[in-house]
């Protein structure tokens, strides 16, 4: 009969009437990180949190919580059913349980949210904020706490707000999420963000609010357009229809300008290598680059 109880997942301990440890399964034992000589040494007021002698009269007990300690002293919350029966012809008192799931606090959650890349923000049917991540509250170099409460709107210029609002209601309208992405006009600059918008409605199928998460593309999506405006590809061959037309130096220039705003570097330089020479040829030298390349013809 031990070595059936021993294969079972629910947790099992058996203790005498003073609390004497007589019998742990290789489950509990495994999520105590104890071995069996060690448990049997120990009586079970050692291993409960704030615990006497009362708990052993507890007995014939249903759904109870007994939380004890781990050998590391991780504290395990353990549903438990306590009775009284025979264990080797000696009343015994039986503590059978399950480990309570455990659910991830908020703070956990905020704090995933606080460092992905992407920024997060919850907003209401009038657009309310309901919720931002730091993500999204370092783009406007605010605290998230005085975001929240504030309307999208105080963020944004009429024309960007309503390309906002235009994809948000596509995404209520159609009640499925869709991926946008948004090319916002600031201080005369283009800027580029791919957003996910998800509409979620209640247990009533009643619209709660909108979800959004959002990346910035500024770099990707200049550069390619930067190259789509300086090369015509062919179908055929994708080379270069025109080579005329082509002014690559301009083309790398504009594209090494981008990278240098969007990372906040010192400078940047392109560098071409010559299979003849067998050397890297200093090409484009943007920024600092200039100063440290100033006299280097190859590498």
């Amino acid at each position: 009969m031990l070595s059936i109880n021993h294969k079972i997942n629910n947790y099992l301990i058996i203790t005498n009437e003073v609390g004497e440890i007589l019998f742990c399964n290789e489950s509990f034992l495994k999520r105590l990180d104890y071995t069996e000589d060690e448990i049997l040494k120990l009586n079970i007021l050692d291993i409960i949190i704030n615990s006497d002698n009362r708990f052993l009269k507890e007995y014939n007990k249903m759904d109870i919580t007994i939380r004890f300690y781990s050998k590391s002293k991780e504290v395990i919350n353990v549903n438990s059913n306590i009775s009284v029966e025979n264990f080797n012809q000696k009343e015994s008192v039986i503590i059978t349980g399950k480990e309570e799931t455990t659910l991830y606090p908020m703070k956990m959650l905020e704090d995933i949210l606080d460092n992905i890349n992407m920024g997060t923000f919850v907003i209401s049917e009038d657009y309310k904020l309901l919720y931002v991540n730091k993500t999204f509250s370092d783009m406007y170099n605010k605290k998230k706490e005085d975001m929240i409460g504030t309307y999208l709107s105080d963020y944004y210029e009429i024309e960007n707000f309503n390309e906002i609002k235009k994809n948000n209601e596509e995404v209520f309208q159609k009640r499925n999420s869709k991926i946008f992405n948004e090319k916002f006009n600031i201080d005369q600059k283009t800027y580029w963000y791919e957003s996910y918008k998800a509409p979620i409605f209640d247990e009533n199928n009643k619209f709660k609010y909108i979800i959004s998460l959002t990346k910035d593309i500024n770099l990707s999506r200049t550069i390619s357009e930067e190259l789509y405006k300086n090369t015509t590809i062919t179908l055929n061959d994708s080379v270069p229809s025109n080579r005329e037309s082509i002014d690559l130096n301009k083309a790398l220039c504009n594209i090494g300008e981008h990278i240098i705003e969007y990372t906040n570097a010192d400078g940047m330089s392109i560098l071409f290598y010559d299979k003849d020479q067998e050397a890297l040829i200093p090409y484009i030298k943007l920024g600092e680059s200039k100063k440290y390349l100033k006299n280097i013809k190859n590498i």
